[in-house]
């Protein structure tokens, strides 16, 4: 079964590291077309409405996807009494939206949020379509479906949003777009999925799954509203031009966490599921997650917070000038992601919902309270709290638990993740001694776009670079681990390059 399960998580990781790549960068793109046709203030108003779609899509979700994943054995009446309690409960938080909506444009005295809210609100009945769907994909871990469906609701968005925002539609655009990719999800996952309903239900099936499902979702809940109310603020207090800045100086250092983490994420949560019974197993795949996820994300996120003017000015355009402060903060705040979200995970996997949901109750209050008393201190001093304060007790905090758990502590995490650290700082100052050379240099350049793509190409080849021979010199696991997670698709793409990985065998013998 170990071997079995490796080579699923080393297929799906491969999947989905693809999917992750592929839709991410898709987005990121249309994002930077959108982002010049679109104003800011177009991108703050959608954001002022994420609060309560986010809280009203936790409460749909009711924690039955992640309890149908985490059951080792499920039958058809679980599938089908899921489906319908799914497609019921959509249809409640439709009608409950559709009545607040005139209730939550009074409120941001901003009339159009009335009708956007009835209309974006659809999306919650055409996510219910796909609940049963969606867990029977990752149950199988059958990432290479994921990845078409993905694939295919990347390309209807980018095409819609596009197209829409041409036109002339303005805030509707994002709308009409998020509606189009959540039809298309629907078409694609009942395309590929062959899971149907059937005419039978059990209320004794849904209350089992409900006992360990609501937690989660409790937890999802919370988690939701803590992170919406952060936008919440900025736009209430604020204006939501300066949401929008802040939302977009995120946006560059989350493509690059959801494109390495998520991948990881993807595959964590029924691969650990699995080894729930055996906990020397499962705490050695939590490490090797660790250092996986960290060892890609901290070097892309210093890159990110090193460049932040280069990056921004070049994709985004003079009028997201002020993002770019926030950058750095942004690219601090997103690397305690990998160790965060994998602790919650292995917990969440071990069957423990109520510690899951304890914990995530002392980290949002605590997280609450810092926000109440730094948002009326300016926009930057908020986020430099949340960033610097609150990011790292909730490392503390899932290390802790973990640490009784599994006797995984937070100085064990620490060590798995210091060499990564310990090379991004050399990187970090060799990239930052070649930006002030680079800076005279490219002052004289006429053409500011040529100036800016010089600058990110020789901190990039420096910065990176310097990383991955000290990775080598040092024979770090992580790199051992990508190396092993490759062969098996380079020896049908290209048997030599696979051979010569293999040959040196140097992976093999790398530090744990």
């Amino acid at each position: 079964m170990a071997d079995s399960l490796k080579n699923k998580v080393a297929k799906g990781a491969a999947w989905a590291t693809l999917e992750k790549f592929s839709v991410q960068s898709m987005q990121f793109m249309v994002g930077i077309v959108l982002a010049r046709l679109l104003t800011p203030t177009d991108y703050g108003t959608v954001a002022l409405l994420s609060i309560f779609f986010a809280i009203a899509g936790s409460l749909a979700s009711c924690g039955f996807g992640n309890a149908l994943v985490q059951r080792k054995n499920v039958d058809d009446l679980e599938f089908n009494s899921v489906f319908y309690v799914s497609i019921a409960a959509s249809l409640v938080i439709y009608v409950a939206m559709f009545f607040a909506a005139p209730f939550i444009a009074d409120f941001y005295k901003v009339p159009v949020l009335c009708p956007l809210a009835r209309v974006s609100a659809i999306s919650f009945i055409l996510h219910a379509i796909n609940s049963v769907q969606g867990a029977e994909l990752s149950r199988k871990m059958l990432f290479d479906k994921r990845f078409k469906i993905n694939l295919f609701v990347s390309i209807v968005s980018a095409v819609s949003g596009i197209t829409l925002a041409y036109l002339g539609l303005g805030v509707w655009a994002l709308v009409f777009m998020s509606l189009l990719s959540a039809l298309a999800n629907v078409v694609a996952y009942w395309t590929l999925i062959a899971w149907r309903p059937k005419l039978m239900f059990s209320f004794t099936a849904v209350k089992d799954l409900f006992s360990y499902g609501w937690k989660l979702s409790l937890s999802s809940m919370i988690d939701t509203l803590y992170n919406e109310i952060y936008g919440f603020l900025i736009g209430r207090v604020y204006t939501p031009a300066d949401l929008a800045f802040v939302n977009k100086s995120r946006s560059m250092p989350k493509l690059l966490m959801m494109t390495v983490n998520g991948t990881i994420n993807s595959i964590s949560f029924p691969a650990l599921a699995k080894l729930q019974d055996d906990t020397k197993k499962f705490r050695d795949a939590m490490r090797r997650m660790i250092q996986c996820s960290t060892f890609l994300v901290f070097p892309l996120l210093t890159f990110l917070a090193l460049t932040a003017r280069p990056l921004t000015l070049l994709l985004f355009g003079q009028q997201w000038e002020p993002a770019i402060a926030y950058v750095p903060i942004a690219c601090f705040a997103l690397a305690t992601g990998p160790m965060t979200s994998i602790n919650c995970m292995a917990i969440s996997a071990r069957g423990r919902s109520g510690v899951f949901l304890l914990l995530e109750i002392v980290k949002k209050s605590t997280g609450l309270m810092l926000m109440l008393l730094s948002i009326r201190h300016g926009v930057m001093a908020f986020v430099m709290t949340m960033a610097f304060v609150q990011g790292p007790f909730a490392v503390l905090a899932n290390t802790f638990v973990n640490g009784k758990l599994l006797h995984y502590s937070f100085g064990m995490q620490m060590r798995d993740i210091a060499p990564s650290v310990g090379l991004c700082a050399i990187s970090a100052i060799a990239m930052w001694g070649v930006g002030l050379v680079l800076e005279p240099i490219c002052a004289v350049f006429q053409n500011q776009h040529l100036a800016y793509v010089v600058a990110l190409a020789a901190e990039g080849f420096v910065g990176f670079g310097i990383y991955l021979s000290l990775a080598c010199f040092f024979r770090l696991r992580p790199l051992a681990e990508y190396c092993e997670l490759m062969l098996p698709v380079l020896r049908k793409r290209t048997p030599g390059l696979a051979h010569r990985i293999e040959s040196a065998r140097w992976c093999q013998k790398m530090e744990g």
